[in-house]
């Protein structure tokens, strides 16, 4: 195995420095590392709302095959939406032209417990490489009930040609792994492209991030008739897989069926 090439010294020095905690969004930062924790960005009685839409299933539904994840209907992003402090926020990112879409709720509890494997969300999206997944944080999300564990700086890195579980030994030896401890309201930016992972639930409180996907307005991989002229607007189907003849995804399918 080939270890991935990093400037491990000056991310290792940025880590631990804690440039990448504060009060208010550094851009910067985010670019640099991929990843940047703005602390209390969301309100209590926000926070409080969105729980409780998830404790009550509110136009939720779970992902079949993957049980820490729920997908959320537009009540909860509306919620965060409507806080200036979060429009302020955000619009330090693509000079403010930004679009928040596809909501959802990761978990872990005792009943759903399961560690996830080491993976960047880019290799799963369309559109245009720069995006951003937010987590919000719903209650203590911390490594002993599987909070998130990144790997700054591997959004460098973008699209790898493949789709799976990745290999943490190609990790250069000495590259830090982030696994902050977040409270309800911290709010964690980090690059789609970043690798992360997460271990299994092992005690403490539920887990739960609310998490929506930050991207650039024009994107084409979002968005919604309403926006503008559409002569004049780029937009991808929701569903990709149309747009291919003889893609591998689809010659993967083809084999198993006639297995």
């Amino acid at each position: 195995m080939t270890n991935l090439q990093m400037p491990v010294a000056e991310l290792s020095e940025a880590i631990s420095s804690n440039s990448f905690d504060g009060i208010e969004l550094d851009s910067d930062v985010l670019e640099s590392l991929g990843i940047f924790i703005v602390r209390n960005l969301i309100d209590a009685e926000i926070c409080s709302e969105l729980l409780s839409l998830f404790h009550n299933a509110t136009n939720m539904k779970v992902v079949e095959g993957h049980p820490t994840k729920v997908l959320a209907g537009s009540e909860g992003l509306e919620l965060v939406m409507s806080s200036s402090a979060v429009s302020e926020c955000f619009a330090r990112l693509f000079d403010g032209n930004y679009r928040c879409a596809a909501p959802q709720i990761f978990r872990k509890n005792q009943d759903w417990p399961d560690s996830v494997k080491l993976h960047n969300d880019l290799m799963y999206m369309s559109g245009w490489q720069k995006k951003y997944s937010v987590f919000i944080a719903l209650t203590e999300c911390s490594g002993e009930n599987g909070g998130l564990i990144m790997y700054p700086g591997t959004h460098h890195f973008g699209l790898l040609g493949d789709a799976g579980e990745l290999d943490r030994s190609a990790l250069p030896d000495g590259l830090p792994a982030v696994c902050p401890i977040l409270r309800p309201g911290d709010c964690l930016f980090m690059h789609s492209a970043i690798w992360h992972e997460s271990n299994q639930f092992l005690s403490g409180g539920e887990r739960v991030y609310f998490e929506f996907k930050l991207v650039h307005a024009d994107d084409p991989a979002y968005g919604s008739d309403d926006d503008g002229d559409p002569a004049y607007s780029y937009r991808l189907p929701e569903s990709v897989e149309g747009l291919f003849v003889d893609s591998r995804l689809q010659r993967l399918q083809k084999f198993y069926k006639s297995q």
